[in-house]
Parts: structure tokens; sequence; C-alpha cells
């Protein structure tokens, strides 16, 4: 006589589907996100402008006075505007991409902070004016960027 077939043990048997088992969404591909990161709009180039336009006289200037007291080198080569664009230029772009997003007053101090250890290892020497000169040379050109570059409406 056949034997009955006998149901399945529910402890043996695997369901066609798993409740507790999620498949997350795919990552969002990669060029995309990429490109959108490192893209600025308009307004930060604007800024960036600016910035580095304010940067440049003010550091010109700067300069200038500090030639008149005798303590620059900078005006004495002939090649000094090339050499005043490329270096300031470096270092100012190197502060935006550093303190773009920092307080004013973060910015001050960091610029005091580095016109002392510039001053102590380049010159040997700790002036506090020239100190908070480095300090307002770092700051202004943040302070104007970010008073007078607006959002076109």
């Amino acid at each position: 006589m056949p034997e009955w077939s006998k149901g399945t043990v529910l402890k043996t048997v695997v369901p066609a589907t798993v409740p507790w088992v999620r498949i997350p969404p795919s990552p969002p591909d990669k060029e995309i996100t990429m490109s959108k990161a490192t893209l600025p709009n308009s307004k930060s180039r604007r800024q960036f402008a600016v910035y580095l336009l304010t940067a440049y006289f003010i550091t010109y200037f700067i300069e200038r006075s500090a030639a008149n007291k005798g303590d620059s080198k900078l005006f004495q080569a002939s090649n000094w505007p090339i050499r005043f664009l490329l270096w300031y230029g470096f270092l100012f772009t190197i502060m935006y991409l550093v303190f773009r997003y920092r307080s004013l007053k973060t910015i001050l101090l960091w610029g005091i902070l580095i016109g002392i250890v510039i001053e102590l290892v380049l010159f040997r020497g700790f002036f506090l004016v020239s100190d908070i000169g480095y300090g307002l040379m770092f700051v202004v050109p943040f302070w104007v960027a970010r008073k007078f570059v607006k959002y076109k409406s």
C-alpha cells in the first residue's frame, strides 16, 4: 500500500522570499557625484575672483610700504611682477581653499599666527605690527568677498 506523502516540516523549508533580507539601492554614479562636487557655482567663482584681486591689492601696498622702509627686496628684482603674481597667487589660493568656510575672527587669528611664524623663521625677528599686518592681509579679502559678492536675482 502506498504511503501518504508526509507534509514538509516547517523548519526545513526555505520560503521563496525571505522577508528579513533587504538589498540596498545601488550607489550613485561616481562620475556624476565628483563632477558636481568639483564644479563651483558662479557665486563662488566671483567670490574667489574678488577675494584674489583684493588680496593682490592689499599685499601690493603692504609690500610697497615695506620697500619704502627698506624691509622688502621684492621690487629690486627685474621680474618682480611675475614673482609677485605667482607667489601671492599661490599663497592666497591655498588660504582661500583652507579658510573659505571659517569665520573672519578665525582667519584673523590664523593670519597673525602665520605672520609670527614667518617673521620668526624667515626674518629672525618678532614685530607685532607686521604680524597684525599679516592678519589683516588675510582677513580683509575674505571680508570684502563675502560682503560685496551677492547672488544674482
